[in-house]
């Protein structure tokens, strides 16, 4: 049984035989639902912020406390932490806004292998090994007592889709992933465990991060050349007639021992958008539920008075220059453009 008390992983020493313990400081959760994606990888590991609008990522933390990889990693809405699993010790970790790893107790957690696939869902946590089965662990004692000892409970010893992780449906309540040899989506019912084969998405590869967004699209990432596709499961009848291609949405960065991790509950972009859309018929693809193209502002290189961020594309006529100010005009030419 594995039991530790959770703490703060820091650079002093924790003294097991004696039950002696550094003193206890519980990380704060996050105060919102963000809308970033949260990319875990190496070892030790570092946690990137990803757009997965337009594949822009940054270091959001270079050191969590903790020497070594977390994986499996699942973002809950309702306590607002990340929970992952540290494939270094086998223990399972939680990270607040200031991304500091603090160790979970539990007990009945597999000794004799690892994880590195999870989400959260419901104040659940669901961890999924091929060959092994799926587990969850109730979250809710955490709530009234930071110490407490999680109980680690197989759903079904049954684990045959070939996974590198997966995700909650923020509607459907039930997990998505695809397999990496077919490019099959399946479905996973959290309850039982079982796994459902939805449709080829048309793409293979090691598919190390996964995440929602409020509206029901699966966005996935392939760790080998961080290409960002994303999946249409925002309709049921989609869902249940197997159509879910694999509609590459954006360039991410590449990643080896990795994992991702989202507030499923959130809209992809942010009030205080940095991306620029077009206004194009619709013809040209232009919103964002279309993959219309877009591009982030960078503050430097742009036409017009001063450009801004938007939620959405506005297809014509409908312009961002109509609601408020003219502020991206072009180039106006004095001559006609004359080939050359």
């Amino acid at each position: 049984m594995n039991k530790t008390i959770i703490s703060k992983v820091c650079q002093g020493a924790l003294v097991l035989g004696a039950a002696s313990f550094l003193p206890s400081t519980q990380a704060a959760p996050f105060n919102t639902c963000p809308s970033k994606a949260y990319l875990f990888q190496a070892n030790p590991v570092q946690v990137y912020g990803v757009n997965l609008v337009t594949g822009q990522n940054q270091l959001l933390q270079g050191d969590t406390g903790l020497d070594a990889n977390i994986n499996g990693v699942g973002f809950d809405f309702n306590g607002r932490y990340i929970y992952g699993y540290d494939t270094s010790n086998k223990q399972i970790v939680r990270l607040g806004e200031d991304f500091q790893a603090e160790i979970v107790n539990t007990s009945n957690l597999p000794t004799g292998y690892t994880f590195y696939v999870g989400d959260v869902f419901n104040s659940h946590y669901y961890l999924y090994r091929k060959g092994k089965g799926m587990y969850k662990i109730d979250l809710t004692p955490l709530d009234n007592d930071p110490n407490a000892v999680l109980d680690v409970v197989m759903i079904s010893d049954t684990a045959t889709v070939n996974l590198t992780d997966f995700a909650f449906h923020p509607d459907t309540e039930k997990l998505y992933g695809v397999d990496n040899n077919s490019g099959v989506l399946y479905e996973f019912d959290p309850n039982t465990g079982a796994a459902t084969a939805i449709g080829d998405t048309g793409e293979t590869g090691t598919f190390g991060a996964g995440y929602f967004d409020v509206n029901g699209y699966y966005y996935v990432a392939r760790n080998q050349d961080g290409a960002i596709y994303r999946i249409d499961l925002s309709d049921p009848a989609k869902i249940a007639e197997g159509d879910v291609p694999a509609v590459k949405f954006a360039d991410g960065p590449s990643s080896s021992q990795n994992d991702g991790a989202r507030c499923a509950n959130a809209p992809l972009i942010d009030e205080d958008s940095n991306i620029d859309f077009g206004d194009a018929p619709d013809s040209y693809f232009t919103t964002l539920a279309s993959n219309g193209p877009r591009h982030a502002i960078d503050g430097m290189t742009y036409l017009g008075t001063a450009p801004d961020g938007e939620q959405d594309g506005m297809v014509t006529p409908l312009s961002d220059n109509s609601t408020g100010l003219n502020d991206e005009d072009g180039v106006g030419f004095v001559t006609a453009i004359e080939p050359g």
